[in-house]
């Protein structure tokens, strides 16, 4: 007779449980010999149950590569090499946007992959959603402003407020909250901008607030 896993896991605890292996041999249908193979046997191949291996991306990493995708939108390949090391001028800019980018991080395209894949960011989205053409003419014409998220890390969720002029592609604001943020929050994230470059328009997909917003706008 040929044992299943489940009963010989079973013959050690009904052998521990009395002394008779020749009873236990019968109840299993199975000869002595074999029982006390097993019995053996389970003392040097108890199975063990795995550790969990401590995960390589930490929560700064994680929020890094969200920050690289959303900003950007790279791809797994582009995302490993700015995770190791990206240009000095890009991340002076960033620093300017109070974006911090983990640098020195090696991982691999699978693991960044799996990262975006958790989020719902892996990929790129389908050609019959239609090409988004550039439509400002000049620069401060158009604004694009977008709220990404949330991203839940952790336990916490984490927002990413992106704005970005649609003539130049320039990224204007790039900021990581940890709260889905107000009208107020980003009026005040925006004012600065505003005041300096002057936009004629602001352009939102993501716009619950519809009347505060348009009021803001005026």
């Amino acid at each position: 007779m040929r044992l299943t896993p489940e009963q010989r896991s079973l013959i050690g605890p009904a052998v521990d449980r009395t002394n008779n292996k020749s009873l236990v041999a019968r109840v299993f249908g199975i000869a002595r010999r074999t029982l006390e193979k097993w019995n053996k046997r389970r003392k040097h191949l108890k199975d063990r149950k795995r550790k969990k291996k401590k995960s390589k991306i930490s929560l700064e990493i994680e929020l890094s590569i969200l920050a690289l995708r959303n900003m950007f939108e790279w791809g797994s390949e582009r995302i490993r090499k700015g995770l190791h090391s990206l240009p000095k001028f890009m991340l002076k800019s960033l620093s300017k946007l109070s974006v911090k980018i983990v640098q020195g991080i090696t991982l691999s395209r699978t693991s960044i992959n799996d990262m975006l894949k958790k989020h719902g960011l892996n990929g790129y989205k389908n050609k019959s959603e239609g090409w988004k053409f550039f439509r400002a003419e000049k620069p401060n014409e158009l604004w694009q402003l977008d709220i990404k998220g949330p991203f839940t890390l952790k336990g916490k969720k984490y927002y990413f407020v992106i704005c970005i002029d649609d003539h130049s592609r320039y990224l204007l604001l790039a900021k990581q909250v940890n709260h889905d943020p107000t009208i107020k929050e980003i009026a005040e994230m925006l004012n600065p901008l505003v005041r300096k470059c002057h936009p004629d328009k602001i352009l939102t997909d993501n716009n619950p607030f519809k009347t505060e917003w348009d009021a803001w706008c005026k």
